[in-house]
């Protein structure tokens, strides 16, 4: 967090004295977005140091768990040569050699089922936190005001229960009907209700815009012998990192 802090200290202090000092507003983003922020009800603005911690928020959640989600997309497709041709071919139908655009991407049907299938396998928070807010009973147990409860998407993505061959690397899945109640029922890596990732939609664009970017220009495969090890370190991610091979499209 320190770390963090330290890169942009200077920049959310220097924004922040320019805009309440002088109301200089040199960009319309995020930062000034927050800096601008009242309280609905007291009409209050955050304090410097909110603002410093809403910006490494929004750094940790909305760039940590991209960075996971594309490091396994692209792992999964270097494992999958027949389906990372397919996609690749889909790309070049939509897109040709033009700049990727978000109505191109509305178009790229595999990719987006691939964007989805790589959460259902490797959430990014494998597993969320909730606090019991009232005296309820949930199947067997009876849970107090105060209670911790463990939502994991990890294990309700890969139960066998919901979906067949659950540790398959399988896109085509979100298109199947036989799986469109699953599809609501068990898989939320951006967690449910009121505290559903706000940047869901965003997250979307991303992954898939850097996904096409890489796989219409190269060829991925993953070198020999190598299997990643999933552990849980505020992502998921690969102990030993994730070497792949780049080569030319067609070799």
């Amino acid at each position: 967090a320190r770390a963090i802090h330290d890169v942009f200290r200077p920049i959310v202090e220097a924004r922040y004295e320019g805009w309440h000092a002088r109301g200089q507003a040199p960009h319309r983003d995020i930062l000034q977005s927050l800096i601008e922020a009242k309280h609905p009800e007291t009409g209050e603005s955050f304090t410097c140091n909110q603002v410093m911690e809403q910006v490494s928020t929004i750094f940790l959640a909305g760039h940590e768990t991209s960075a996971s989600t594309m490091t396994w997309a692209l792992y999964m497709l270097a494992e999958c040569r027949h389906i990372q041709d397919r996609v690749r071919a889909e790309i070049a139908a939509v897109a040709g050699d033009a700049p990727l655009t978000a109505p191109m991407l509305k178009e790229m049907g595999q990719l987006r089922n691939i964007f989805r299938e790589t959460l259902r396998l490797y959430p990014p928070v494998s597993f969320l936190p909730r606090e019991v807010t009232c005296p309820m009973d949930m199947r067997d147990k009876h849970l107090e005001t105060g209670s911790m409860l463990v939502v994991a998407p990890w294990l309700t993505q890969r139960n066998k229960d919901n979906w067949a061959c659950p540790h398959a690397f399988d896109p085509d899945r979100f298109d199947d009907p036989a799986n469109a109640d699953m599809v609501k029922q068990a898989w939320f890596p951006f967690g449910r209700g009121p505290r559903v990732c706000v940047g869901a939609g965003f997250a979307q664009q991303e992954v898939m815009t850097v996904i096409a970017a890489v796989v219409r220009r190269f060829a991925l495969s993953v070198p020999p012998g190598f299997k990643p090890e999933p552990i849980s370190r505020l992502t998921i991610r690969p102990r030993t990192g994730m070497p792949l091979l780049f080569g030319a499209v067609g070799d």
